[in-house]
């Protein structure tokens, strides 16, 4: 009977957990956005924020987009809004199976103040890919 339960136990700790679970990314080295056919019509919205941040200065966040199906998906173009906020990507027209590419989004405030925007991965024949951006600025 042990034996079962440790086996039970190792089997729901090496459960994967992806980002499309989650509705905010922690502040961390890379937030992961796994897509697939079941995704096709799935609205995502995620939420970053990027805290407080001195005026003059930068952080940076980064956002992987990984293609977990068996299809390729077409990236029609990827945006950035809002104001301090701007992004580099290395994201071609095309995601094939089991690729990724990555969106670099960086927050430089120049004035104090709570500040927002989002960035867009924009697929073509499936739901757009939003996060939501935040930070503030501060001048001590």
């Amino acid at each position: 009977m042990k034996a079962h339960l440790l086996l039970a136990a190792s089997l729901f700790l090496t459960v994967p957990v992806f980002a499309q679970e989650m509705d905010a990314f922690e502040n961390s080295e890379e937030a992961v956005v796994s897509i697939t056919e079941d995704s096709v019509t799935v609205l995502e919205t995620y939420n970053y924020n990027f805290g407080w941040v001195k005026k003059n200065k930068s952080e940076s966040a980064r956002f992987r987009l990984r293609n977990d199906g068996n299809y390729p998906f077409y990236i029609n173009d990827i945006d950035t809004w809002g104001k301090y906020f701007s992004h580099t990507e290395n994201c071609g027209g095309v995601l094939w199976p089991g690729q990724s590419c990555r969106a670099t989004v960086k927050f430089a405030p120049k004035k104090v103040g709570s500040w927002s925007g989002s960035l867009r991965f924009d697929l073509v024949g499936r739901s757009d890919i939003n996060v939501n951006l935040s930070g503030w600025c501060y001048n001590y």
